[in-house]
This record gives structure tokens, C-alpha cells and sequence, in this order.
């Protein structure tokens, strides 16, 4: 996980950087940490393809803390980035449930 931290701090412009280290920290069991980090990457590279799946991320990770209201604003965001994929709307219906 280190060397994912390294890399993504080396790499500030890099989007899919940010977002592999948020997903090495949410799978060391810091769900909350790995939002954080994903809050950061979506400030700077908010329109990056790459965001997509940070948002994807974001929105899962958030609804497992038990944060609704912020999984449904990352989900929503996503579903407006992407209106035309039915996988992107079903995510999003199943975090608004």
C-alpha cells in the first residue's frame, strides 16, 4: 500500500494513480480513509475519464460506512456523467434503496 501512496503522491495529475490508492486502502479495511482520498482525486480530476471509477468507488465505499446521503451525490454524479449506460442507472438505483 505503500508504494501506492508513493506513486499517487508522485503523480498528482495521475487520476488512475489516485484511485488504485484508494482502492489498496479501502482493501486494508479503511473504507473511510479510501473515501477521503477518492473526496481528493474527484476535486482535482473531475472531469478525467479515469474518475468514473473513483466515483463508481466512492459512491460503493460510502454506502458500506452507512453515509447514504453521500453515496447517492457520488452515484448521481456518475449516472449524469454517464446517462445513456443502464449499468451506471441500476447502480444507481441500488444505492438509493
Amino acid at each position: 500500500m505503500g508504494e501506492f501512496r508513493q506513486a499517487a503522491n508522485l503523480a498528482p495529475k495521475s487520476a488512475h494513480l489516485g484511485y488504485v490508492y484508494a482502492v489498496s486502502v479501502a482493501g486494508a479495511g479503511d473504507r473511510a480513509q479510501a473515501v477521503e482520498i477518492l473526496r481528493d482525486v474527484l476535486r482535482r480530476h473531475a472531469y478525467d475519464r479515469e474518475s468514473l471509477c473513483g466515483r463508481y468507488a466512492a459512491a460503493s465505499f460510502a454506502r458500506d460506512l452507512g453515509r447514504q446521503d453521500e453515496a447517492v451525490g457520488y452515484a448521481t454524479r456518475l449516472a449524469q456523467l454517464e446517462p445513456d449506460d443502464p449499468d451506471i442507472q441500476h447502480f444507481l438505483s441500488q444505492i438509493r434503496q
